[in-house]
């Protein structure tokens, strides 16, 4: 293992689930981006040095998969590592397991890009910077996705619109990458509630209460949204899997017509 593999441990504590007692998609985003910014303090690139140079990271894909739901009061055992630096830009690892029992609980993988916060542009990562942060090539892989049955003759597409809030900005003023997946989240339950029960009765054989998970999902950042500004997702089911149903996301700024990120998911139903 190369010396910037990082391990951190806790608990998950009462306020980090929602009402069925599972951590959301969008709680383990943040779970994984503090354990990035942990792991960067413990290669020698604290905070404090980012403010220093007045540069940051900031996520350009993010892809994950969990084997099954983080509960409230599990004790996990998380670990990231970069794989990869390039001039401007570094991929990175993370695994997520259960403390007491070994389990693997959630993968991923993120392509993060190195940027000036004053232009909010990429900008040459320092020469020594691989010196400190060695990365270790080995990469997290995500297990192949299963086959679904793509909807035909009908168009399950639905909109959600919504204004980002200032809650919701990281330090560099913009909508954090974590907040786009609760978003997301909450564009699939509405959508999940407009599907028509003829077509969820071919799917939801162990979840007639409607409850599920991210099984797995991939997220495509493309432009940075800001407090205030109105949004527009649009969620199409592309279809059904063993299990669970398959979604595609994109999220646009109407105002300009631009388009913000991109996403795949796949939501298995619990039990």
């Amino acid at each position: 293992m190369g010396i910037s593999h990082y391990h951190l441990s806790f608990h998950v504590r009462s306020y980090e689930v929602g009402r069925w007692g599972i951590v959301s998609s969008g709680t383990l985003l943040r779970y994984l981006e503090y354990l990035a910014t942990e792991g960067s303090a413990a290669a020698g690139y604290p905070r404090s040095w980012y403010d220093e140079h007045d540069t940051a990271w900031v996520v350009r894909q993010m892809a994950f998969e969990q084997e099954r739901p983080i509960e409230l009061g599990e004790l996990l055992a998380l670990e990231t590592w970069p794989s990869q630096f390039a001039r401007i830009q570094a991929h990175r690892e993370y695994l997520v397991s259960s403390a007491s029992t070994g389990q693997m609980l959630a993968r991923a993988h993120a392509h993060w890009v190195y940027v000036s916060r004053q232009r909010g542009l990429p900008t040459r990562l320092p020469v020594d910077f691989t010196e400190h942060a060695i990365p270790d090539p080995q990469e997290v892989t995500l297990a192949p996705a299963p086959a679904f049955q793509r909807v035909v003759g009908e168009s399950f597409q639905f909109q959600m619109a919504l204004r980002a809030r200032r809650l919701e900005a990281d330090t560099m003023g913009h909508v954090n990458n974590s907040v786009y997946m609760d978003w997301l989240e909450e564009a699939v339950y509405e959508a999940i509630d407009a599907l028509p029960s003829s077509f969820l009765e071919q799917s939801e054989a162990l979840s007639p209460s409607h409850r599920c998970f991210v099984k797995r999902a991939k997220l495509d950042y493309m432009k940075p949204c800001l407090p205030g500004e109105l949004v527009e997702i649009e969620t199409t089911c592309a279809g059904m899997y063993e299990g669970g149903l398959a979604w595609q996301q994109v999220v646009t700024r109407p105002a300009t017509q631009e388009t913000l990120l991109r996403a795949e998911s796949l939501w298995s139903w619990l039990a």
